[in-house]
């Protein structure tokens, strides 16, 4: 006779193996006493995460117990749209809600990462940190030949001269190339904009590295980039003594799992290594596909 132990045991695994917690809606916490609200950017910068990041800002950022915002940074870039709209994020957290923002960069800060964040207050790195990779990437393929290899046929309707490009079922024209060179130097100047606003660096000290080019946190410091080297712990240091809080404040995570939601992750499928790794790579890959990135672009060879 099988114990009841057991039975819920079973039950457990047999839920959490059809269980995606990223699709679970969190119950939004509350903020009990003074703090520094602490927002994340990590991985690909998609709309997805934009759009988690903006909730937790239009959430918690208005709470007269939040006196700043600490935004920890480990991500290679990721789409246009989605990295301009935390940079508006954290412009908004400056002159809506008169809150200091200060970031502490980490492994990676790169492309649509440095977008992102050029309009803080105060931005630390280490000193290894890598910076940079400051342009705009557009990758397309052509499978063409392979397709005549394969003996099969191909057949794209279109109404619209450019409807189709970009198609990898054929060579690019001359006069799309065109199209999205025009496109990549206008969201380009963007890119420049926000940067030359955000750190107050002259145009002509920009161009001397804007060109996709990565360097450590120390060069960063150099080309005015960030306002100092130092650790995750040094800037909640900073950040704390800036808000009245102390040398050692209490941070608020809007994004911190309960222990239920902890002891469910860890039965459930993504935290198997192998396909853990398979997925995360399946999803990031899709969500990559077919937009002008802000991005390192080592990363995408990792694919």
């Amino acid at each position: 006779m099988i114990r009841r132990p057991i039975i819920y045991l079973i039950f457990c695994f047999s839920l959490t193996s059809c269980l995606d917690l990223n699709q679970v809606q969190p119950k939004t916490r509350t903020v009990k006493k003074n703090s520094i609200l602490l927002l994340r950017i990590e991985g690909l910068i998609t709309s997805e995460l934009s759009e988690r990041f903006m909730l937790n800002v239009r959430r918690h950022a208005n709470k007269d117990k939040i006196k700043g915002v600490l935004i920890r940074v480990n991500s290679p870039g990721g789409t246009v749209g989605a990295s301009q709209e935390i940079n508006a994020t954290v412009l908004e957290i400056k002159k809506r809600y008169k809150k200091p923002v200060y970031v502490s960069g980490g492994d990676l800060v790169a492309s649509g990462a440095v977008y992102s964040i050029v309009s803080a207050d105060k931005i630390f790195v280490n000193p290894g940190t890598l910076f940079g990779s400051i342009g705009i990437l557009m990758q397309f393929s052509n499978i063409s030949e392979l397709i005549r290899w394969a003996k099969m046929e191909i057949y794209n309707l279109k109404a619209g001269e450019f409807k189709d490009s970009g198609s990898p079922l054929r060579e690019m024209t001359l006069r799309e190339r065109e199209l999205f060179e025009d496109l990549m130097e206008g969201t380009m100047e963007q890119f420049k904009t926000a940067i030359l606003e955000g750190r107050k660096i002259e145009d002509s000290k920009l161009e001397q590295f804007a060109d996709g080019r990565v360097f450590s946190g120390v060069d960063a410091l150099e080309y005015g980039l960030v306002d100092s080297v130092g650790t995750f712990n040094q800037t909640i240091r900073e950040i704390g003594e800036k808000t009245g809080l102390g040398s050692d404040p209490d941070l608020f995570d809007p994004d911190a799992k309960t222990s239920f939601e902890r002891f469910f992750e860890t039965l459930s499928y993504k935290k198997v290594p192998f396909l853990s790794n398979v997925f995360s790579k399946i999803n990031q890959f899709d969500k990559l596909s077919g937009h002008t990135l802000f991005i390192l672009p080592s990363y995408i060879k990792s694919y």
